[in-house]
């Protein structure tokens, strides 16, 4: 690949740091700046010019890549005292990976405009053992000639690149499909635990999940890989789950359409969050099944549990497909988004990214008794099946219709 001059990289954290590695890789230069800069040392080690700060970045390199924590850290970056825009060159494109708000790279994308820079937002999925390997889902929003532009870099950090549309789409599909993988892990968790409760067996369990409509990448990646084995260190943290669902709530808010299920996932990770922030998000499963067995024997068998996470699946993302269309991003591009990232599952493989049906109606009346079996057996002990209580309402309305 060919690109002129150098690129920069500010904010070189576990992804940020892949990204500089993999630019090194494909043999052309790197500029790296972090505020901690002990994370520069092993980069500056590997090859890479260190910057003081993001002006000086920017006075270097013809392509800056950011990939700070939050919205306020990426305006810093960019429009703080010694930010980009200080002496960004003219021509020079901004690749903002941060999982942000739209308005913040909108904001970004005015200011810039003056100075002859193009922005595009372009955040990742998949975590660090993708950013390592290289092989990120990428949700890339902004002008086509931007995109085109950005499209090389890209694909040095990633597999699978998904186009969703104007600047600040790519932003809008992260969000959400991070408030999907919220769904689809919590609800999972609450479908292990009142099945361990109900003394079934755990290994079977996951694999009946994982063979069946209820099925999701946290059935099929992070339960296996992360939770059967103990090992707890996908290397996504609470605080960081919570900061994402954030933006993602945030956006919704901006719809004025209903999130139940968006509101839940938020209200669980302001329970956990705050008590160990740096706990691995997978963590979250002996969490939801510390809590006490129903106090009488449970109704529900592994086929009700199974039913309601199905339906539970299918309704979290349904909710996120209407908000993601009220935001600006297409339904198609943002559930090819959700199938090559974390909140892919086969309800949207099995109804809803050919057919889009407003319910599977061959389905209505087993989710509907699955449903009613779960929250009451989950009714009795203590479990906090908050997912599966509002799947039952959820249905109950739907029938209603």
């Amino acid at each position: 690949m060919k690109a002129a001059g150098k690129i920069g990289v500010i904010g070189t954290g576990a992804i940020g740091a892949c990204f500089v590695r993999r630019i090194l890789a494909h043999g052309l230069p790197a500029v790296a700046h972090d505020i901690d800069p002990r994370v520069l040392e092993p980069l500056a080690a590997a090859g890479a010019e260190i910057a003081d700060d993001a002006a000086d970045l920017a006075s270097r390199c013809d392509v800056i890549v950011t990939c700070v924590t939050a919205p306020a850290d990426v305006e810093d970056a960019v429009l703080g005292p010694r930010g980009v825009h200080r002496s960004v060159r003219p021509g020079s494109l901004i690749i903002e990976t941060t999982t942000s708000t739209p308005a913040t790279t909108r904001k970004l994308a005015s200011a810039l405009a003056s100075k002859n820079a193009a922005v595009v937002d372009a955040p990742v999925s998949r975590g660090v053992p993708a950013a390592e390997n290289g092989t990120l889902s990428i949700m890339a929003g902004g002008d086509r000639d931007a995109i085109e532009r950005a499209l090389p870099i890209l694909r040095m950090f990633g597999t699978d690149i998904i186009l969703t549309g104007a600047l600040g789409t790519g932003h809008v599909a992260k969000a959400l499909n991070m408030g999907v993988l919220g769904v689809n892990f919590i609800a999972t968790a609450e479908t292990m635990a009142l099945g361990l409760a109900s003394g079934l067996d755990r290994a079977k369990l996951a694999a009946e999940i994982d063979a069946s409509d209820g099925a999701s990448f946290v059935s099929k990646h992070h339960y296996p890989k992360y939770v059967l084995t103990e090992r707890y260190d996908s290397r996504f943290t609470f605080g960081l789950m919570r900061k994402d669902v954030g933006i993602a709530a945030e956006i919704a808010a901006g719809t004025g359409l209903p999130r139940p299920y968006l509101h839940r996932v938020v209200d669980f990770y302001d329970t956990i969050a705050p008590r160990d922030p740096n706990g691995d998000n997978t963590l979250l499963f002996p969490f939801v099944e510390a809590n006490p067995a129903p106090s009488s024997p449970a109704k529900a068998g592994a086929a009700d549990l199974i039913e309601t996470l199905a339906a539970t699946v299918y309704f979290g993302t349904k909710e996120a497909i209407a908000i993601a269309e009220a935001a600006g991003l297409a339904a198609r591009p943002f559930l090819e988004v959700l199938q090559a990232s974390s909140g892919g599952s086969r309800a949207i493989e099995k109804w809803l990214l050919e057919t889009r049906e407003e319910i599977p109606l061959q389905k209505t009346g087993a989710w509907k008794n699955a449903a009613a079996a779960v929250s009451e057996s989950s009714l009795r002990g203590t479990l906090p099946a908050t997912m599966t209580h509002l799947t039952w309402e959820v249905l109950c309305r739907q029938i209603r219709k």
